[in-house]
């Protein structure tokens, strides 16, 4: 949501890229850390489990959303 992340910058596994955030050239944000501002900083809190079960379960929802568009989204989630 209006983050840009930059020509040769690395987003590790898992990281989180905060609203309106600005990786810069060649910056490195780690695998499982949170990056917010401009130019992006590493918060102290890290991604959690939960964060991931709750992210998957999300995106699961979205996949079942597109799947029954094409019929009018007429069932119940």
């Amino acid at each position: 949501m209006g983050s840009i992340v930059s020509d040769w910058a690395v987003v590790g596994v898992w990281a989180v890229v905060g609203e309106g955030t600005v990786v810069r050239q060649r910056q490195e944000i780690p695998g499982d850390r949170i990056a917010v501002g401009a130019p992006a900083r590493l918060l102290d809190k890290q991604v959690g489990e939960a964060f991931k079960a709750e992210w998957k379960h999300f995106k699961e929802v979205y996949v079942d959303l597109a799947r029954r568009y094409p019929a009018g989204l007429s069932e119940p989630l």
